[in-house]
């Protein structure tokens, strides 16, 4: 578990102040409002008092698709008790939750681990992404984190979503997607030696290593994803730009042309891949005649003003 901070949401400047303080009073009298940001690997959970002070905090991710309700309930516990008890309004957000068995999982969890009179939400993490990006306009939004979501999005709700289907069937646009392309090219070398060489020494891998690390090991997605940090460090090599390129022309012919409208909208991105890589993305959107509009590498500022 990580403390960001205890900060104050200032509505006229639509952002934080931050605050040398504890838990509030008012914070801990019940009528805490909390919303959650969870992807494959963080969860962001931000508790919001009746006085605005905010209290900003980071565990590991949720993904009901790879852990079960025990493994879901663990993350939970490491929020403080004192925080949880205080729970009016729960405002959750998650990779995994637009299919309803695995939604209605995490909702189980969340109702074992939080007051019996809080009320409870559970919704999809494109929703909230679509919410803070384009607030109550509407648009193309999507999530490029560790994996992708895209949708079309009304100014309140999803009208049409383009799964991820995950990194093995899809999931274009992708961290562990762009990974896995790193990764293929290695094990068949197709890769420019000194960058071979280079990834070798990075992460200490071999063909072996990565094949226990994606196939026995837990968490295949995550692994293949910390490989975009290497990708963005060395971004300038042609064979990357052109990774980069098919990587991200994928992206726009299989989850965001199938949603666009006539006259196109404009694309909103969040999630780290998305803003690490918003130039790449930003060229290639250019060839679709696609604009990029707003992009976050974390939504929850901007959805705990659509809250408010």
């Amino acid at each position: 578990m990580f403390v960001i901070g205890f900060r104050y949401f200032d509505k006229s400047k639509n952002g934080f102040i931050p605050l040398k303080a504890n838990f509030s009073e008012k914070m801990l009298k019940n009528n805490t409002v909390l919303i959650a940001d969870s992807g494959g690997t963080k969860t962001i959970w931000a508790f919001v008092a009746p006085s605005e002070n905010i209290e900003v905090i980071e565990t590991k991710g949720i993904q009901p698709y790879f852990q079960d309700a025990n493994q879901i309930r663990q993350i939970i516990e490491d929020l403080p008790k004192e925080l949880k008890e205080s729970i009016a309004e729960l405002y959750y957000y998650g990779a995994g939750c637009g299919a309803f068995e695995l939604a209605s999982k995490v909702e189980s969890v969340l109702v074992n681990c939080f007051p019996k009179k809080a009320k409870i939400e559970v919704h999809t993490d494109v929703l909230g992404a679509a919410r803070a990006l384009c607030q109550h306009s509407a648009g193309i939004a999507a999530i490029l984190g560790t994996g992708s979501n895209t949708c079309y999005y009304n100014g309140e709700n999803i009208v049409e979503n383009s799964r991820g289907f995950g990194f093995i069937l899809g999931d274009e646009g992708s961290g562990a997607v762009m990974g896995k392309q790193l990764i293929v090219d290695f094990l068949y070398r197709n890769i420019p030696s000194h960058l071979l060489l280079k990834l070798k020494e990075k992460y200490r891998i071999e063909d072996d290593t990565i094949l226990e690390n994606v196939y026995q090991k837990p968490a295949a997605n995550r692994y293949l994803a910390q490989f975009s940090y290497f990708i963005h460090e060395h971004r300038n090599e042609p064979y990357i730009q052109q990774l980069l390129k098919t990587h991200f022309e994928g992206f726009f012919r299989k989850r965001v042309l199938v949603l666009q409208k006539n006259p196109y909208l404009p694309l909103h991105l969040s999630g780290s891949i998305a803003f690490h890589f918003q130039a790449e993305i930003k060229a290639v959107a250019a060839q679709f005649g696609i604009e990029v509009g707003t992009v976050l590498q974390n939504p929850i500022e901007r959805l705990i003003h659509y809250h408010l």
